[in-house]
């Protein structure tokens, strides 16, 4: 997205150079582009480096772009800190991206969550449909594997996978839509940022309204809880087996002093009333261990718990697979281990609920000891 506007921003800026004039159009639609960075910020002032992305410091962008849309209301609150340029909005949902971005406010203390609906990409993309995430207490949280470097390592591989996301795998496979991708299942591949491999005869392949269809993402934002809600039915494996279908629904309480984030998966096999499937709800979170039961993990500055399933911690795991990793940067070496919470169940439909609630380390406050919720699709019950 932001390759996009800065390929515009140049040649704005060498027309400027020869004296040319803009229309004023094209300055309004690249302002609502740019703003999709402040809509997905993080509250240290950074965007999430969601796929290959990166951690982009958005004042620092709206820095350059300034030097367009010099009287942009969002960039004179991000660069300059004039109030009247403040979102009217704190949370947002980004429909045609598939993101959910949910924020008790805008300062750098607040508590930010986000819930990735997003279509398949056409480059740099992980299988990665629903995962969710948490920035609060100065750092990420509820955290994933992150952009690793280029290579052909299984660090690489694992970032690219499910599995190093907080989404749900299905028998130990992954998501696998790159399988039956417009352009991938086509035989072309993307080597790399420099090496994009892209067919001289590339076509529209797709309506923009099917592309919005596919994050088939819902939202309802209130004064106190934000809501978001997707699924997932393009296939798992090798084999791409559709029968199994995940579907999330994240509750987020937005509290400043003691925010709540809920996540309600209903998982389900819709070709068979009587196949089971082994589920595998996944967490990455970036936090030391203080104690663990058979209801719930207390972190150093945050409790999860699940209303049903058996549930393990894996850290720093390289056999009989790679799990419990964060990349640390892009290039080769730069990773380390984080507990990944992995809750398991082996049911044909399920539902479970799980609860994370973030505090600072060392004080006092309420803390989370269990969550209640029956097992069947149709409830929506939750103690």
């Amino acid at each position: 997205h932001d390759v996009v506007i800065n390929n515009y921003q140049r040649f704005i800026e060498v027309a400027y150079k020869f004296g040319k004039t803009i229309p004023d159009t094209l300055l309004e639609k690249l302002s609502r582009a740019c703003e999709l960075d402040i809509k997905l910020m993080m509250p240290d002032g950074k965007t999430p480096d969601l796929n290959d992305g990166c951690r982009r410091d958005v004042k620092g962008s709206y820095e350059v772009r300034k030097r367009i849309i010099p009287n942009d209301k969002r960039a004179k609150w991000i660069t300059e800190g004039d109030e009247t340029g403040k979102p009217e909005y704190t949370s947002a949902a980004m429909p045609w991206s598939g993101f959910a971005a949910l924020r008790t406010g805008w300062g750098q203390d607040d508590t930010w969550a986000l819930m990735d609906a997003a279509p398949f990409g056409r480059a740099h993309q992980h299988e990665d449909k629903l995962s969710v995430l948490l920035y609060t207490n100065g750092k990420f949280l509820l955290t994933e594997g992150g952009n690793y470097a280029y290579d052909e390592s299984e660090m690489r591989n694992y970032v690219l996978s499910t599995r190093s996301h907080n989404t749900v795998r299905v028998d130990g496979q992954d998501q696998n839509r790159r399988k039956t991708d417009a352009l991938t299942a086509k035989g072309y591949t993307f080597v790399s940022a420099q090496e994009e491999m892209v067919p001289q005869n590339y076509q529209k392949l797709e309506k923009e309204e099917d592309i919005k269809k596919k994050s088939n993402l819902e939202w309802n934002f209130s004064k106190k809880w934000d809501y978001a809600k997707s699924a997932y039915d393009e296939g798992y494996g090798e084999d791409q087996d559709k029968a199994p279908v995940h579907e999330r629904a994240i509750y987020f309480y937005r509290d400043k002093n003691q925010p709540l984030l809920i996540t309600v998966d209903r998982l389900s096999d819709t070709k068979s009333s009587s196949e089971t499937h082994n589920w595998d709800i996944l967490w990455h979170i970036d936090s030391e261990v203080e104690k663990q039961t058979d209801k719930y993990i207390k972190f150093a500055d945050a409790d999860i718990a699940w209303s049903n399933g058996e549930t393990t911690i894996i850290a720093g795991q390289e056999t009989p697979e790679w799990q419990g990793f964060i990349a640390t940067g892009t290039k080769q070496g730069m990773y380390r281990a984080v507990p990944c919470v992995d809750t398991k169940v082996n049911a044909n439909a399920v539902r479970i609920v799980t609860v994370l609630t973030p505090h600072m380390a060392g004080t006092q406050c309420k803390r989370l000891v269990g969550v209640k919720a029956s097992t069947d699709l149709a409830d929506t019950a939750i103690t």
